[in-house]
């Protein structure tokens, strides 16, 4: 499946380089009427990040993510970005939101989110990685919003959290994120070797037909698109008629 993700911050869409904070992209869109054209496509899933939430959680867009979730209702949305405990999964779910996204706080708090997952169940709960290539060839997580490398490796996380049932993991490798430089197919072929029962979504790197393609080919079953549909790179229904008939 092919999923749009939309980065806000400033109450608008915006795209950071590599999770760089200083280096961002406005882009002159508003968000509800473009999530609106996904929807219109027919679209099946929308990713959702708050990036003001994941660098400052107080500072989370409560009233746009709000917004869009509100008048949204048809759509799966899955919505990540300054979760940081049940009251924040609550009032998503209670919105409407299909997913919630859980990143930085399942690598330091990982009782809390075992204990989400038997609250809300495996298919409310996206575990969100963020992966870059050590330089031994073997895969560190970041956290804090890109910001720190954590002390916790991919096959820890995922033997761990695989005993409490969880379902959905989005692997983002973020030394491609945004870059057009294409996707880490190695590393999603180590995923889903490893851990073939877990539903993985790809983000990071896309920038043609071709990558969707490939990902398509490993057995990727779900690919996260952002800025090359927000800068019409790539085609979104181009990307679903390709998905289709790989």
């Amino acid at each position: 499946m092919i999923i749009p993700s939309i980065d806000l911050m400033f109450n608008s869409i915006v795209r950071l380089y590599q999770g760089n904070y200083q280096c961002i992209r406005k882009y002159n869109l508003e968000p509800l009427y473009y999530i609106k054209y996904y929807i219109g496509k027919r679209s099946n899933i929308i990713h959702l990040v708050d990036l003001t939430g994941a660098k400052t959680p107080l500072k989370r867009q409560v009233r746009l993510i709000s917004n869009i979730v509100s008048k949204c209702k048809s759509i799966t949305l899955q919505v990540g970005g300054g979760i940081r405990n049940s009251s924040d999964i609550y009032g998503l779910l209670k919105l409407g939101t299909s997913r919630i996204v859980i990143g930085s706080i399942a690598i330091k708090e990982p009782r809390v989110v075992q204990e989400w997952l038997t609250i809300y169940g495996p298919e409310r709960i996206v575990l969100a990685l963020d992966i870059c290539n050590g330089s031994n060839g073997s895969y560190s997580i970041y956290i804090n919003g890109w910001q720190s490398s954590s002390n916790n490796t991919i096959e820890n996380v995922l033997n761990h959290y695989s005993c409490y049932g969880i379902k959905h993991i989005l692997c983002t490798d973020i030394s491609r994120d945004g870059t057009f430089i294409g996707v880490n197919l190695r590393l999603y072929k180590y995923l889903l070797y490893g851990w073939p029962k877990l539903s993985f979504q790809s983000s990071g790197g896309v920038k043609s037909l071709n990558d969707i393609i490939k990902l398509r080919y490993i057995g990727i079953k779900n690919i996260i698109v952002g800025r090359a549909f927000i800068e019409n790179r790539i085609a979104f229904m181009e990307a679903i008629e390709c998905w289709q008939n790989v």
